[in-house]
């Protein structure tokens, strides 16, 4: 990569980071964002990196499509486009400063070399969601199992309250895609399209009152 090129890529990715950390500390118009760290881990996808990425963005996608329709009771009218969440998702590999349990983590290194996604969750707090993002996604929570399914690459999905400032977490959402990723087409935001959403009312319409 060229110096101009590469320089290019660092006024693309601070923007990028700068209106994510807008949105968390100052909202969108009137209403108030929450922001969330995202993390899928996956099983061994043999194949070369492009095909790796193929295959964990399918998988970010139909989780994105599951989780929809518990923020929104119908994600295809005009009027939900606004609650949508909101992924800013791009490849990563460990850290050693930044993993957790020794154990966990030479499994996370060993498979796919380590590579997985990772970025950030913007999520409106005037949606149907009776909990917090990462309450939802506990692997202890009921619906977990809607999104780490057998027979679906996806080995686990961890979603955390953002503890440092929003700033910090915007810019390490992106650090890989500084330097060790291609290009910025490795970069997905989600949603793209009304197709890529589910259909309507896919949950029970009684799904917030059980909580």
């Amino acid at each position: 990569m060229n110096g101009y090129a590469y320089q290019n890529r660092l006024s693309v990715l601070s923007e990028l980071s700068k209106w994510q950390t807008k949105v968390m500390e100052e909202g969108i118009g009137d209403q108030i964002w929450y922001g969330s760290l995202v993390t899928l881990m996956f099983d061994h996808i043999p194949g070369p990196f492009e095909l790796k990425c193929t295959i964990m963005y399918d998988e970010a996608a139909r989780v994105y499509r599951t989780l929809v329709p518990h923020v929104v009771r119908n994600p295809r009218r005009p009027s939900s486009q606004s609650i949508l969440p909101i992924w800013v998702i791009a490849p990563d590999y460990p850290v050693k400063k930044n993993q957790g349990k020794r154990g966990a983590v030479l499994k996370d290194v060993r498979i796919n070399d380590g590579l997985h996604l990772n970025g950030i969750m913007l999520l409106r707090t005037d949606t149907r969601l009776p909990v917090t993002p990462a309450m939802h996604f506990d692997a202890r929570a009921p619906w977990y199992k809607e999104y780490v399914r057998p027979g679906f690459p996806l080995r686990r999905i961890d979603v955390q309250t953002i503890s440092e400032t929003p700033e910090i977490a915007a810019d390490y959402s992106l650090k890989t895609l500084k330097s060790r990723i291609p290009d910025l087409d490795k970069l997905l935001i989600l949603p793209k399209s009304l197709p890529e959403l589910p259909p309507k009312d896919r949950v029970p319409a009684d799904y917030a009152s059980r909580f």
